[in-house]
């Protein structure tokens, strides 16, 4: 889902984008963590991983129909669709669910820059010899 995006087909730089997960515990499953892991367009990289937990939310025992949403508020990435695997961990980082590159998101090009990352610079010039 495309938060910011007009059309909903992508989002921009620096704007967001919400990943929903949804889970069908059979029985009451405690201490678990929701897990995403980002590649580079060319699939070759990581760009970003983290879970739940590390973030500081620890979730209730799941039980039943649930969902998750995991929300990547402000993207410093540049144009491109960048795969991302999804899963579902429990004590001891024993894997509940996995899904490799299951999907991706999708962010268009709103900067002159090239690459995978958006650093947000700036230029300053200086001519007094007394500021350099």
């Amino acid at each position: 889902e495309y938060p910011d995006s007009p059309d909903g087909d992508a989002a921009t730089s620096g704007g967001s984008v919400k990943i929903h997960v949804r889970y069908d515990a059979k029985e009451p499953t405690a201490d678990t963590e929701f897990v995403i892991t980002v590649f580079s367009p060319d699939e070759t990289r990581v760009v970003y991983a983290v879970d739940t937990r590390v973030l500081g939310h620890e979730l209730p025992a799941l039980d039943g129909v649930g969902e998750v949403v995991l929300a990547l508020d402000h993207l410093r990435l540049l144009e491109g669709e960048y795969p991302f695997s999804i899963g579902i961990r429990g004590p001891g980082e024993s894997v509940f669910d996995w899904h490799e590159k299951v999907s991706t998101f999708k962010v268009v090009r709103t900067s002159v820059a090239e690459g995978e990352v958006d650093l947000d610079m700036r230029v300053e010039h200086i001519t007094d010899p007394s500021e350099m």
